[in-house]
């Protein structure tokens, strides 16, 4: 009996999961603001189904990451820059946004662990579905939404049509680094995906082809070049001699995102590209000069907007363009240091567990989400992806794949069998922290 109960809680996780994603790439938040509450609102139901499945396994399932302590910590120090915030209810909303996300992590971490494929399915059909629809909107869709917009006026109108007249691919998304940011998350997964799995090597090699082309189509050169360090970063690191080949054919993926990087900078004007980058370095530095009276309880999570442009002479900005000195101004410095220490951390458990891995396959597979996930950090340095709830969505997703995956292993002391997973020691605040999140009020959002 609880076996199908479990099947069922299970079944009903993945459909609120790909529900909310469903949601996010057809009404994005950016042009319909409720959606956003409603995908918060089904992350709390999946967080509710996964609490249920939980108490159902008495204590079978394990909840234990890495980066739990950081998460704990990130957690308890956004409730504190809510009470110091500039703007208390922004801040609360904000943060409402970022513990739905911790909740989604930690559904995607153990979903994974039981269905290890099916998020990762989602992941894939998600970027094929944005991808196609990028296609469509460089050969069609410019001249239909020009045309839609001379009778149906938009919010922003004058920016969206100069968006549109760029030439360069969107998406769904708002702008096309935005995409761009997506795209290089989900790269070297389909790639990954091609190397591994025999039956579907035709539609991964496909979809990657895919990828890429719009990747040169939003014209991103901050998506291309994080995308060529980071497989610059991750390949030294392969020495494995039966990820030979996989060493190769990233070496061919990394000709793939610099001829991508050399046709952009070609279709560019270096007139903007050096007015673009003058612009964010004075940015920078007024983000720095303003941070300096928050460098303890920040501003509040989610004030940038108001707090940066409420500064004498600075030109308007939503967000930052730079994730760690956004987190500075909002979080102060010890709520960015946590985060720097959670990807620390991260990373170093990745790297530890990969020696621990037998199957080549895996071992690829986790490559995969690895590059992904540094070629998004990387980019998050000169924009801001992570703090859009729909690029965020699939991140926190693919870094729960990324973590199910890391080797558990058992170690033998006189008859005592201890469990481990890289020394992370378990403990209840994961649970009080995913049953706090699924309670909180999302009409708060």
């Amino acid at each position: 009996m609880n076996d199908k109960i479990a099947n069922t809680t299970s079944t009903l996780i993945f459909a609120l999961v790909s529900l909310t994603a469903a949601l996010l790439l057809l009404l994005p938040p950016h042009s319909h603001p409720f959606v956003a509450i409603l995908c918060k609102s089904l992350i709390a139901a999946a967080g509710l189904a996964f609490l249920f499945s939980y108490k159902l396994s008495r204590g079978d399932i394990k909840i234990e990451t890495p980066i739990d302590a950081f998460i704990f910590l990130a957690f308890a120090w956004h409730i504190i820059t809510v009470l110091f915030s500039v703007d208390p209810i922004t801040s609360l909303n904000s943060s409402v946004s970022f513990f739905t996300l911790i909740l989604l992590f930690y559904i995607s971490y153990t979903y994974s662990r039981k269905h290890p494929d099916s998020l990762l399915v989602l992941v894939l059909a998600a970027a094929a579905f944005v991808s196609v629809y990028g296609l469509f909107q460089y050969f069609f869709g410019f001249n239909a939404a020009l045309s839609h917009m001379e009778t149906s006026p938009v919010e922003m109108q004058e920016a969206v049509i100069q968006r549109i007249l760029s030439g360069r691919v969107f998406s769904v998304f708002i702008y096309p680094n935005t995409f761009g940011g997506f795209l290089i998350l989900v790269i070297p997964i389909a790639f990954a995906v091609f190397k591994t799995n025999k039956k579907t090597r035709p539609a991964a090699a496909a979809l990657t082809a895919l990828l890429l082309v719009n990747l040169l189509l939003t014209r991103s050169i901050a998506s291309a070049v994080s995308l060529a360090l980071a497989l610059l970063l991750v390949i030294p690191f392969i020495s494995d001699r039966s990820l030979f080949y996989f060493k190769k054919l990233l070496f061919l993926l990394f000709a793939a995102a610099a001829a991508i990087l050399t046709l952009v900078l070609l279709f560019r004007d270096p007139a903007e590209i050096i007015g673009n980058l003058s612009g964010r370095l004075a940015n920078y530095m007024k983000i720095m000069e303003i941070s300096r009276d928050f460098l303890i309880t920040g501003s509040g999570a989610g004030s940038f907007e108001s707090v940066y442009n409420s500064f004498p002479g600075a030109s308007y900005l939503k967000y930052g363009h730079n994730a760690i000195l956004q987190m500075i101004l909002e979080n102060g410095l010890p709520g960015a240091l946590i985060m720097i220490l959670a990807v620390f951390f991260g990373y170093r458990s990745v790297i530890r567990s990969f020696s621990l891995i037998r199957d080549p396959a895996k071992k690829t597979l986790l490559l995969g989400f690895l590059t992904g996930i540094t070629a998004f950090l990387l980019h998050n340095l000169a924009d801001f992806d992570i703090y859009m709830f729909e690029t965020s969505f699939f991140f926190v997703i693919i870094l729960g794949l990324l973590m199910s995956r890391l080797a558990t292993g058992v170690i033998q002391v006189k008859r005592i069998k201890l469990t481990y997973l890289l020394g992370i020691n378990p403990g209840k605040r994961r649970s009080l922290i995913i049953t706090f999140i699924s309670f909180v009020p999302v009409s708060y959002t």
